[in-house]
């Protein structure tokens, strides 16, 4: 199994050299969006690690989580609200999810566990989604960025599972890169789960655009002036 560090440095790379040239040169991304991408595509690298019980890897991904659930309650609430709202969203949410939220995942998941899954990459994939859903376009880039870079992690975990100079494969092989949880009422909830926010991600990116709609009023007005002109002419 791959170190913390080896993941990282995966992810970002590929987020680097894929992520991030797919978005300038092969969509209307800016440069800011694309290097945005190749971020999500680094977090969400560590992602998968969200089951790990202890260790720095595991309180890096939490104060991650915090301080962009604490920055998105307050873009939430719009520019209008107060800064006092705004600052208790703030701290609301960075608390809520670097205590409260790390304690239950500590608590209800064991490692290679549900987060070494596909499912859940999709699901992590849909919220990015649905996060950014006020400009489509970046909201699917981000989705799958967020998408490739969790799938790095579990495809790294296995490609360590083989032992090329023993020509031996470890146990672990196959626990990383899974369909399934094992449990199939947890599977149940999973699949539940990633259909309804896969439906609701496509129902609420809108990437339909109006019909350009010619203005043939203006154009009609011009012409009947022209000819009022001429008429007025040919009289004098």
């Amino acid at each position: 199994m791959a170190n913390f560090k080896q993941h990282t440095l995966f992810s970002g790379s590929i987020g680097a050299l894929v992520v991030a040239p797919f978005c300038i040169f092969m969509t209307e991304l800016s440069l800011s969006e694309s290097i945005l991408a190749c971020l999500w595509c680094w977090f969400a690298g560590m992602l998968p690690d969200l089951d790990a019980d202890e260790g720095k890897p595991l309180t890096i991904i939490f104060d991650s989580l915090a301080i962009f659930g604490s920055m998105l309650a307050v873009a939430s609430l719009g520019e209008s609200s107060q800064l006092s709202i705004q600052t208790m969203s703030f701290l609301g949410a960075y608390y809520l999810i670097k205590y409260p939220v790390k304690s239950f995942v500590k608590k209800r998941t064991s490692h290679r566990g549900a987060f070494h899954s596909l499912p859940v990459g999709v699901i992590l994939s849909a919220l990015v989604c649905l996060a950014y859903s006020k400009e489509p376009e970046l909201a699917l880039a981000l989705g799958c960025a967020t998408l490739v870079g969790f799938i790095s992690h579990l495809v790294l975990d296995e490609i360590y599972s083989i032992d090329l100079g023993g020509c031996r494969i470890k146990r672990s092989f196959g626990t990383a890169l899974t369909l399934s949880t094992g449990s199939l009422f947890r599977n149940i909830i999973l699949y539940s789960t990633m259909t309804a926010l896969l439906t609701s991600s496509y129902l609420t990116l809108d990437f339909s655009t109006a019909p350009e709609v010619v203005d043939y009023n203006v154009e009609t007005e011009i012409l009947d002036d022209a000819n009022t002109q001429l008429n007025i002419s040919d009289i004098q």
